[in-house]
């Protein structure tokens, strides 16, 4: 395992207001332009685990099926949607699910879940193929971030013009205290 990126998200990152939340019109850019720094190409194989259901997540899930010929889309609860499974992160990953992809993807959700996040990290790392990545984001606090550090070696890197809810450019006062984080792993 290589730690490609462990820092916070910033302003400064490119958003698209199409994903319409104050964070996810960050985090969704983010994670495409990761996409395509490390693994270029239409052919990869991806997994958007814990994708959602409705608004900014539907919209995601269709550029990724727009720009990629295999995609997976899971969560806990079934949908009716294409390119869908069922798949719950706190588990160790099924069989067929095990060293098959290129990238595999967790936008914001391991920080919501009560649970050892970084055996929820181990059961994606262990669905991404020799040369592939995982990509996660998260809300601070929300991850267990001490284990990440602990486990990474290194602490995340902060800046100046960190994103949280007061500063986004779709202000959301709610979460003006929160922050959100990328961790990039290639495997």
């Amino acid at each position: 395992m290589k730690l490609l990126e462990f820092r916070k998200i910033r302003v400064s990152d490119r958003m698209d207001k199409r994903f319409e939340a104050w964070s996810r019109i960050y985090e969704y850019p983010l994670v495409l332009d990761v996409i395509k720094k490390y693994k270029n190409g239409s052919d990869i194989s991806i997994h958007n685990s814990s994708w959602g259901f409705a608004g900014c997540h539907i919209t995601f899930k269709d550029e990724l099926d727009q720009k990629y010929k295999n995609v997976l889309h899971t969560d806990i609860k079934p949908s009716e949607l294409a390119n869908t499974d069922v798949y719950n992160i706190t588990k160790e990953p099924p069989e067929e699910y095990v060293g098959r992809f290129d990238v595999v993807i967790n936008v914001s959700t391991v920080e919501e879940v009560k649970f050892n996040h970084v055996t929820i990290f181990n059961n994606l790392l262990a669905q991404v193929n020799d040369g592939g990545v995982l990509i996660c984001t998260f809300d601070l606090p929300g991850l267990q971030l001490r284990k990440f550090e602990k486990m990474f070696g290194q602490n995340i890197t902060s800046f100046d013009d960190e994103l949280n809810g007061l500063v986004s450019a779709i202000p959301n006062p709610k979460y003006k205290r929160l922050k959100c984080g990328l961790m990039v792993v290639e495997k």
